[in-house]
């Protein structure tokens, strides 16, 4: 897609919308948000000097100030902030302004890909916040030999990098302009695009360094589908993502190119879903030895009952792991939650996870070639 098509099309989205906006309706200020506390234990192999037990918690503040033109133009912004820093600072992962109408929403900012919102994968309401990973994220925290988080993950909330190949992660949340349509007979179109990923300032600079290395003018576009007949819920989800990395030196990198694809059926309670992620080759060297795709798969199933709520899931992931040695990698993640509510907006939830990570190189000593991880899981959640 055109990075200049996008931009066009979101400048006649707000010219269309505006019209003749004379009288500006006072603005509204809503604020929300969620925390969560979590208390962790971890049997685990390979874990010489490292503990047992752990605690960890995040605060997330949303405000949304918003106003409505006489011509129902709605328009407005959102910053969420976070106390999720190691070192109990405060930062801010959406920054940014919005206008929405008949013509559906742009989007102008910092945030995460249209596709995270708008994925459908097996169901994770019995998990929390939408954080799917949390169990690997204790796994693999400070134990480099149990894997990696990157290899659980259910949409593009995790790119590809070139350099060692598609080892390592980079958060798609960036500054970028993003169309959402109305949605029409149960369909969603969305599409977005973004000059360059790993900005750390979320935008705030102009950096026009090209790097090499770097994933630039990344673009995306998704579909997704809700409906309901007869008491059965359907819901479906596709998406595609591409981006370019910058050759400047010698060594030349495969391009971003991923899709994604969901769908979920519920019933009497249940709900039954899962998807399916592939990147390739993205961000691999081109003259690696031994290059492999980048993929994860996943299924599970929830049932919901009053305030309870119960669900398995299952995910398992595979990529290239050193391209420079024959073998890939692989992680299987087995969740089982429950959560209730104790009252609206306040829940508590308990998980037992198994995480298996596997490497097949030739460069990994035999001992660390398979790591087993049990881990054990309260919770409670607020949403407000």
């Amino acid at each position: 897609m055109n990075r200049y098509l996008l931009a066009g099309c979101a400048a006649v989205a707000l010219g269309l919308g505006s019209g003749a906006a004379q009288a500006q309706a006072k603005f509204e200020v809503r604020i929300g948000g969620d925390a969560y506390f979590e208390a962790g234990y971890i049997d685990q192999d390979n874990d010489q000097n490292l503990r047992d037990t752990e605690f960890r918690n995040r605060f997330r503040l949303n405000i949304v100030p918003s106003a409505k033109a006489d011509n129902g133009l709605e328009y407005g912004g959102r910053i969420r902030i976070r106390a999720n820093s190691a070192d109990r600072g405060m930062d801010a992962d959406r920054a940014l302004i919005f206008v929405a109408g008949s013509f559906g929403r742009v989007e102008l900012g910092t945030r995460n890909s249209f596709n995270d919102d708008a994925y459908i994968v097996r169901p994770i309401d019995y998990q929390f916040l939408g954080i799917y990973d949390s169990a690997v994220t204790w796994a693999t925290s400070n134990n480099s030999t149990a894997g990696t988080t990157k290899l659980s993950t259910l949409s593009f909330g995790n790119l590809p990098t070139s350099g060692s190949g598609a080892t390592n992660a980079q958060d798609d949340v960036e500054s970028k302009i993003v169309y959402i349509s109305p949605r029409f007979s149960g369909l969603q179109l969305g599409a977005s695009y973004a000059p360059r990923v790993g900005g750390s300032d979320s935008g705030a600079t102009v950096f026009r360094t090209e790097d090499d290395g770097t994933l630039q003018d990344v673009y995306e576009i998704g579909l997704n589908y809700k409906g309901e007949f007869s008491g059965v819920t359907l819901a479906g989800s596709a998406g595609y993502i591409g981006g370019s990395y910058e050759d400047l030196g010698t060594t030349r990198y495969e391009d971003l190119s991923g899709f994604q694809v969901g769908a979920q059926i519920g019933y009497a309670g249940f709900v039954l879903g899962g998807g399916y992620v592939w990147y390739g080759e993205s961000g691999q060297v081109k003259t690696a030895g031994f290059k492999d795709d980048y993929e994860v798969w996943n299924i599970g199933l929830q049932y919901t009952t009053g305030p309870i709520q119960l669900g398995v899931g299952y995910t398992a992931g595979s990529d290239a792991g050193n391209p420079a040695l024959s073998g890939d990698r692989s992680q299987d993640y087995l969740s089982v939650g429950a959560s209730y509510t104790v009252a609206p907006g306040l829940r508590v939830q308990a998980e037992y996870a198994y995480v298996n990570f596997e490497v097949n190189d030739a460069g990994t000593a035999s001992a660390n070639r398979e790591v087993e991880s049990n881990v054990f899981i309260l919770r409670s959640v607020l949403s407000f």
